[in-house]
């Protein structure tokens, strides 16, 4: 066994190797570089350290810069001496001459008016894709306007439209093909928009908790408008392509807005840019990750306006958030090596040396030497202190050094990651940026933030859940001002569990953390400069998802779980629907629960909310299932909490919803031929009969799934047509 001196030593050693290495690649941190400072002429861009190029060359120099001074180790490989280089590719040219902005634009019909009235056979009772924000539309896989159903292929090159209304006479009257692959579609009245790419790969670089897309620079996004008046001859009314990757998009009445984002890594030269450089803003600000992220948007009712489009160079952009009246761009910044190593020294090692020593670090630290000369002599301090030392305080200052390290872990960890945020305005079409801001930690998913009376509020996890040792997770609300300044916070929420689902909802926030049980947290952001956690509820399992029932009750979708005999976490076990009931906001408390199946059981609609459908209305809830059952008999002595299932069903569960009577089970819906009880027949799932979505119209249920369309009647769920879209295997 190592003893604690032999893993402090080795420790010691690659910690001087690695300061050595390091920073041999990097000479001095001073930047004798300016880059011209951005003067707006209109009125749009109101971020006042907002900048722009001059060339593509300062954009290399800019990356060659501020990317050292990020280094965190992820974007790099090894020369052929071992040290350190950035991989980087430098232009063909850095000519900076302005151009155009590579968006193709193609009329191909006269503008229609908004009317939308065409005389088809339609109802005015139907569901639409469940959103975060009303009245801000996302893109889906399946559309349908109360008498059409629009649905993307398996092989996301077309886009499928079926006559559905009425339902008993229902059939495909078009398809539309596309030359890429469909990544959504929206609609709008009579305006059909279809998003896809025309990539045909893309590499992932695992970075920390997250898998971050590394895109080529080839990728492009193409939107393609179609007028659908006549649904069974559409046409194509405008075409745009903007280059770079997808990352999000949303519409807001006829204007559609789109993210994409290019690796600066991968850029080879000016021609692959989105913009000019001279429109490409920027702040100045380290990181390791850069890319050009794009904001474009068009109005969908027009074929000759030009789109809007603005780029910003900056971390890798990630989540989005999307108000009425701004969008918010997210990434994920890590300390920089350099930083969290200065920041060791002074608080970890520091302390504990004795005063000759400290003394001669703390005056090298504040000498005007270069960092990296600064970290030599520092190595040279601590390494003539350790040879001086005899065996015994050798091993008594290893083992204090261990417990200022494991402090350090701890305080450390609110600094680590920090989520940086910029506010883009945007009103019909304009967008424009206006803010920049950052919080510590890392945020779930877009439901991880919302806008409320001129508030921004975000939630955010710092530092890692561990099962054995010590665990620095902790949990923060934040509420933000129009200038991203933070007004207000609830820190330290459930020391040692992470969030796994969070939703805003006007004054409210509610939060579920989870480690061993599901703590339902209450808050109360009203007073932006004073929130508070109103109540508390823990709870066996946990929701991936919640979505609001009414004002005082609030519906979550996740695992139902079993403490483990031994260690701090848990089992999961099958899909759990909890509703909870918040009206005491003191004192919430679940008020049904059903659980699905057992270790194994998934609904997509957990982390895909387009795939769940709720209407209060209607009390209707319906969710997609696979279903997997453990067989008791396989078992003498019972199976145990961790037995996973065998996979016998998939399809959809309809459930009757209401505050009074909670989850009832109507009835299940399938595309499959095979019955649960022929469970021996196919042992695993089938993605060509895995429902994906579903919708009503009036008092029908429609499923969809890769192989067809399903109409049941909402009563007693008896099935009143399908129409096959291929030919399956089940």
């Amino acid at each position: 066994m190592i003893s604690i001196k032999e893993k402090l030593t080795a420790t010691m050693i690659v910690m001087i190797i690695t300061f050595c290495s390091i920073y041999a690649c990097i000479t001095s941190m001073d930047n004798d570089y300016e880059f011209r400072a951005y003067s707006a002429d209109d009125e749009y861009e109101n971020l006042t350290d907002l900048g722009t190029f001059s060339s593509y060359g300062d954009i290399e120099n800019f990356l060659d810069t501020n990317t050292k001074l990020g280094s965190s180790g992820t974007y790099r490989n090894l020369d052929s001496n071992g040290l350190y280089r950035w991989k980087y590719n430098p232009p063909d040219n850095s000519t900076g001459e302005a151009r155009d902005l590579h968006v193709e634009k193609l009329a191909l019909s006269n503008d229609i008016s908004d009317d939308d009235s065409n005389g088809d056979s339609v109802s005015d009772d139907y569901s639409t894709t469940n959103v975060q924000e009303e009245g801000v539309d996302e893109g889906d896989i399946v559309k349908n306007d109360g008498g059409y159903a629009y649905i993307v292929s398996k092989d996301r090159n077309k886009v499928i439209i079926v006559d559905v209304y009425p339902a008993e006479t229902a059939e495909i009257i078009s398809e539309i093909e596309v030359n890429g692959s469909i990544i959504e579609i929206y609609l709008v009245g009579d305006r059909l928009v279809i998003l896809g790419r025309n990539e045909n790969y893309y590499r992932d670089y695992c970075y920390g908790r997250r898998s971050i897309s590394y895109i080529p620079s080839s990728a492009k996004t193409f939107v393609e408008v179609y007028n659908v008046e006549k649904r069974n001859n559409p046409i194509l009314s405008r075409t745009d392509t903007m280059n770079g990757s997808y990352v999000s998009s949303r519409m807001i009445g006829n204007h559609f807005y789109l993210v994409g984002r290019q690796s600066a890594w991968e850029i080879k030269n000016e021609k692959e840019l989105s913009a000019a450089p001279s429109e490409i803003f920027y702040v100045d600000d380290y990181d390791y990750g850069y890319s050009y992220t794009n904001v474009f948007s068009i109005d969908i009712r027009t074929s000759s306006m030009k789109p809007n489009i603005r780029s910003i160079l900056m971390g890798s952009s990630g989540e989005i958030y999307v108000s009425h009246n701004n969008i918010y761009l997210t990434y994920s910044k890590r300390l920089s090596w350099i930083d969290k190593k200065e920041m060791e020294i002074e608080r970890a090692i520091i302390p504990i040396l004795p005063e000759s020593s400290s003394w001669r670090i703390s005056d090298t630290i504040n000498s005007k030497l270069t960092r990296y000369d600064k970290l030599e002599r520092i190595n040279g301090v601590m390494g003539e202190y350790i040879e001086n030392m005899t065996e015994g305080e050798r091993e008594n200052f290893y083992e204090e050094w261990q417990e200022e390290e494991d402090k350090f872990s701890v305080d450390i960890a609110e600094e680590l990651e920090q989520t940086v945020i910029y506010r883009i305005a945007i009103r019909k079409g304009s967008i424009s940026f206006q803010a920049k801001g950052d919080v510590p930690g890392y945020i779930l998913n877009r439901f991880s933030m919302g806008e409320f009376d001129d508030h921004f509020r975000i939630a955010t996890t710092t530092g890692h859940v561990s099962r054995t040792g010590i665990g620095t997770a902790k949990n923060h609300i934040f509420v933000l001002d129009m200038n991203l300044g933070i007004t207000g916070s609830i820190r330290d929420i459930a020391p040692g569990e992470r969030i796994y689902s969070a939703r805003f909802m006007g004054s409210r926030a509610y939060l579920v953390t989870f480690d061993k049980v599901d703590p339902f947290f209450v808050m109360d952001l009203k007073d932006p400069s004073n929130p508070y956690i109103l109540g508390e509820l823990k709870i066996p399992g946990y929701s991936d998802y919640l979505h609001p029932y009414d004002e005082n009750h609030v519906i979550g979708l996740g695992k139902e779980t079993v403490l483990a005999d031994s260690g701090s976490f848990s089992w999961y076990q099958g899909v759990k629907l909890s509703l909870f009931d918040v009206t005491d906001f003191n004192n919430p408390k679940e008020i049904s629960k059903y659980i699905i199946g057992d270790r194994g059981t998934y609904s997509p609609a957990q982390n895909d909310p387009h795939a769940f459908l709720f209407s209060r209305s209607k009390n209707l809830l319906v969710i997609p299932i696979r279903l997997y059952e453990i067989d008791q008999s396989k078992y003498s002595g019972g199976a145990s909490d961790n037995t996973h299932g065998d996979f016998v069903w998939e399809g959809a569960y309809v459930f009757h919803l209401s505050a009074d009577d909670g989850f009832v089970l109507k009835g299940r819906i399938s595309h499959s031929d095979n019955d649960h009880a022929q469970q021996g027949n196919r042992r695993y799932s089938n993605n060509d009969v895995s429902i994906k979505r579903s919708f009503y119209i009036d008092d029908v249920l429609y499923t969809v799934s890769n192989s067809m369309i399903k109409a049941n009647d909402l009563d007693l769920l008896n099935e009143i047509m399908k129409v096959e879209f291929m030919d399956k295997e089940v």
